[in-house]
């Protein structure tokens, strides 16, 4: 009898002993694991149909009476491709005969299409290389040929008549990208008459990297 009332505890302090180190081994090997598990991200999902909120820099240059305006830029996921309006506005006489974008050669890189016919190098009237558009504006007419009085040979003053208000033509012009793109403030150029005048205007500057989360971290 004393026999087995020693042998009884033994067996429940094995049996103990053997629960504790089976438990340990379990939680050593699902930490191995968890160490061994590729680290994902949480990826903030935007607006993919536009991305007004990312421009950095004016949208509105004017230059001697004219003016160039960024209207809108919309990026579109499905197609992955940047719409992009500007509306040009000629002011009087002298009318615009021709502008210029300064964007980077990345970007340039990307042109889909533009509304308007287009020319991509350097314009040796502005020293502004980008994408050049070639068609003038219209006058009107209007000129500043003569303000302000004048004096007739009998020394009377004649009185010139009201000026009339200035002529402008406004065109919108569409440029297409294959992309998303980074925005910042680049030169726009104009030349009217003999002149030629610059501003700065925000415009698409580079490639906007993929944040996307496609790749599951896993080799191919």
């Amino acid at each position: 009898m004393m026999e087995y009332q020693v042998l009884i505890p033994i067996g429940i302090l094995i049996a103990l002993m053997a629960g504790a180190i089976g438990a340990f081994l379990t939680t050593s090997f699902q930490e191995t694991a968890d160490g061994l598990q590729p680290e994902t991200q949480d990826c903030e999902e935007g607006d993919p149909g536009s991305n007004e909120n990312d421009t950095q820099g004016p949208s509105y240059a004017t230059m001697a009476g004219h003016s160039v305006t960024l209207t809108s830029h919309v990026y579109n996921e499905t197609t992955n491709t940047t719409t992009i309006t500007y509306r040009v506005t000629s002011s009087g006489d002298p009318a615009i005969s021709h502008w210029i974008l300064a964007l980077p050669a990345n970007v340039l890189s990307k042109l889909s299409s533009a509304s308007e016919f287009y020319e991509i190098g350097t314009d040796p009237t502005t020293g502004v290389t980008g994408i050049k558009f070639d068609r003038g504006y219209d006058s009107g007419g209007s000129g500043n040929k003569g303000n302000g009085n004048k004096r007739s040979d009998a020394g009377i003053v004649l009185v010139s008549a009201p000026r009339q208000p200035r002529y402008a033509e406004t065109r919108d012009i569409m440029i297409i990208l294959v992309g998303d793109f980074e925005w910042n403030g680049v030169t726009v150029a104009i030349k009217a008459g003999t002149q030629t005048y610059s501003s700065t205007i925000t415009a698409p500057v580079r490639v906007k990297e993929d944040n996307s989360c496609d790749n599951d971290g896993s080799d191919s």
